[in-house]
């Protein structure tokens, strides 16, 4: 077989089922192979493929060749996806390759990614790479991705990175994911410092989409507060369009007794959107909660439609 990929994953579909004898050679000659990969994509699933059958010393060589890979999403992909079969050692020269990528979202989610294989010593390496990130999204990622292997001790700190986060935003996301995994004494205080931090943003829109992602993990006293907070803010936001979506979001997280006046308000500001593809968008996303009576005449408005592609994503969504 002449292309280098295909011959490689002839190889390594072969392995399973060769005897001990003819496997180590196979496995080399598989990994030979995959060295010369001209595609990174290819060369990166091949060598991910390999991973299970190999010794940790075939590994080694594995993780060096991904270390070579230029693409970084390409590269942080293949380290999270080889981490499984790294042993402690080799799982120590991951973590510094990790550490090696420059785009610091692409290293967030690497970092998270090797998380659960890492002993504890490593997991401290791996939030002090991440309360050093610049990029604060990055940060909060990292964040919140680190957060269910950590140890108390080291909880405390991921805690105290999330307080000084400057976005409010950043700052509540953060505080709302790492409360799970925090002691209870100390909890319910943390969720009201994401409640208060999602309340002071300034703007409607951004406010309305902060305290709808936080509202599913807050408990229910702060939840009820959440709620009431959004849909004031919700009704700050000027353009119809961005406030149907607004509360397309809010509706599924609202008790009995908002979701009918707040189902019908988004549904009359989404049949006012001015562009018809936009309109056709915001009543397909309405669709999945409105009862059968008001997804027949939501059903009308699309077919009035006189955009063709308009009426057709409106009829799509509603189907």
């Amino acid at each position: 077989i002449k292309d280098e990929w295909y011959r490689a994953v002839a190889l390594t579909r072969q392995v399973p089922h060769l005897p001990e004898a003819l496997r180590k050679a196979t496995l080399q000659d598989a990994l030979t192979t995959a060295q010369v990969i001209g595609d990174e994509e290819d060369r990166a699933r091949t060598l991910i493929d390999l991973a299970p059958h190999l010794p940790q010393i075939l590994l080694r060589d594995v993780l060096m060749m991904v270390q070579t890979i230029a693409d970084e999403e390409e590269r942080a992909a293949a380290l999270t996806d080889l981490a499984p079969y790294l042993s402690e050692f080799l799982l120590r020269d991951a973590l510094t390759v990790a550490q090696a990528i420059e785009e610091e979202l692409y290293r967030a989610v690497t970092l998270t990614g090797l998380a659960p294989y890492l002993p504890d010593t490593l997991l401290q390496d791996a939030l002090t790479a991440v309360q050093v990130m610049k990029n604060e999204e990055a940060r909060v990622r990292g964040l919140i991705g680190l957060a269910p292997h950590l140890p108390r001790v080291l909880m405390w700190d991921a805690l105290k990175t999330a307080r000084v986060m400057k976005w409010e935003w950043d700052r509540a996301w953060a505080l709302t994911r790492l409360s799970p995994y925090l002691p209870d004494e100390l909890r319910f205080a943390v969720f009201q410092e994401a409640l208060t931090a999602a309340q002071a943003i300034a703007f409607g829109q951004p406010r309305t989409w902060a305290l709808t992602e936080l509202i599913p993990h807050l408990p229910e006293v702060f939840r009820r507060v959440a709620i009431q907070d959004a849909l004031t803010a919700v009704q700050t936001i000027e353009f119809e369009q961005y406030r149907v979506k607004a509360l397309t979001g809010l509706i599924p997280h609202l008790p009995e007794v908002l979701f009918k006046a707040t189902l019908q308000d988004a549904l009359t500001s989404a049949k006012v959107i001015e562009r018809e593809k936009d309109r056709a968008d915001a009543l397909a996303g309405l669709a999945p909660h409105l009862p059968d009576a008001l997804l027949r005449d939501t059903l009308t408005t699309v077919q009035m439609m006189k955009n063709e592609e308009a009426r057709v994503r409106g009829l799509i969504g509603l189907t």
